[in-house]
């Protein structure tokens, strides 16, 4: 009898949560018929990494989802749209990418761990965990770059062009709101939306860089508190 294939789980936040402890990207895990997102850091991998961090933290996507969407709706809101539009264009136009600013300092952790691992392997560390924790930030380098590759390269961007992208990032703003998880995925991505998870505050960063709002350095951000009333 032909078994019929597995609805795949949708999450919300694919890709866009990361861990405050490590900043790696937190990983979608279905519970209770409910998406959360962990980050699971063994304690030799922790040791190995000089840093102290939680066997498994985690987070349930329904504790932010409306505190997210509400906040992106506020942040592209018209009024805020005018003061965003007004800032970029007094900011100062050298202000570095800060996209990549952040893409190459994720890169440079990677390279700091695999010299840590390095380091452990001569030091007598289990070879086949190492080898895994090499191979898994190696993996996550290579993307790092492939993404570094595709940033817009900095420029100065004029009001009609901030008009425009902004009220492009308001539309797909509104749209998030009503769109089922798997699509929301692709509006957050679309929106360049970022977040980190600190568990110990119980605070969650977050960021919006669509296009190239950043390109004079001006990111929207915000911080959620996932557990509010």
């Amino acid at each position: 009898m032909h078994k019929p294939h597995r609805t795949r789980h949708p999450y919300a936040f694919r890709g866009r949560l990361f861990c405050g402890y490590c900043e790696r990207k937190m990983q979608g895990t279905w519970n209770n018929a409910q998406a959360y997102y962990r980050c699971r850091f063994p304690a030799e991998y922790a040791l190995a990494n000089k840093i102290v961090h939680p066997k498994a933290v985690y987070l349930r996507e329904a504790e932010i989802t409306e505190d997210i969407d509400t906040w992106l709706v506020t942040t592209f809101s018209p009024t805020r749209i005018e003061a965003t539009i007004a800032a970029m264009t007094e900011q100062a136009s050298g202000t570095e990418n800060l996209a990549e600013t952040q893409l190459r300092k994720q890169l440079a952790a990677c390279d700091q761990r695999l010299n840590q691992y390095r380091a452990a392997l001569n030091a007598g560390a289990d070879a086949v965990q190492v080898a895994k924790w090499i191979n898994e930030t190696e993996q996550e380098r290579r993307h790092l770059e492939s993404e570094l590759r595709v940033v817009p390269t900095k420029q100065a961007v004029s009001s009609d062009e901030a008009v425009e992208l902004l009220h492009r990032a308001s539309d797909l703003a509104d749209a998030v709101v009503r769109a089922r998880p798997d699509d929301k995925a692709d509006l957050y991505t679309k929106l360049g939306l970022t977040m980190t998870y600190y568990p110990e505050k119980k605070l969650v960063e977050a960021r919006v860089a669509p296009a190239s709002t950043c390109a004079d350095g001006l990111c929207p951000r915000g911080d959620l508190n996932p557990h509010a009333p």
